[in-house]
């Protein structure tokens, strides 16, 4: 919590221009403007790996065994729901594609399109 509401003063300082924590020469100052630049999907791609592989390695076996039934009837029916939720609107806003093709390509996106489907 307190890294959240430091990165929070650091990035709103970066943000304004207050320049708060010092000269235009020193490191904070200079680290603070690199990573307030940053695209945010590549401190997604950095850090949801080692997350996913910390949760993987923690993981009950015992009671990850008892759920995964239920696990696999909800997920797979709710991937399929969002991808061709996903290729129905693609396929009404552009008509370019055939319907398999759009459905296609929103099998590969459809986490990200639809929230509640990743995770």
């Amino acid at each position: 919590m307190q890294l959240l509401i430091v990165g929070l003063i650091l990035g709103l300082g970066a943000k304004d221009d207050m320049h708060w924590w010092g000269s235009e020469t020193s490191a904070l100052y200079k680290s603070v403007n690199v990573l307030s630049g940053l695209d945010p999907h590549l401190l997604l791609h950095i850090f949801l790996p080692p997350l996913i592989f910390e949760s993987a390695a923690s993981l009950e076996w015992h009671l990850f065994d008892k759920a995964k039934t239920y696990i696999f009837v909800l997920a797979c029916p709710g991937l399929l729901a969002a991808t061709f939720m996903s290729a129905t609107v693609l396929n009404t806003l552009h008509r370019t594609q055939t319907l398999s093709a759009v459905a296609n390509t929103c099998a590969l996106v459809a986490p990200e399109v639809w929230p509640g489907t990743a995770g």
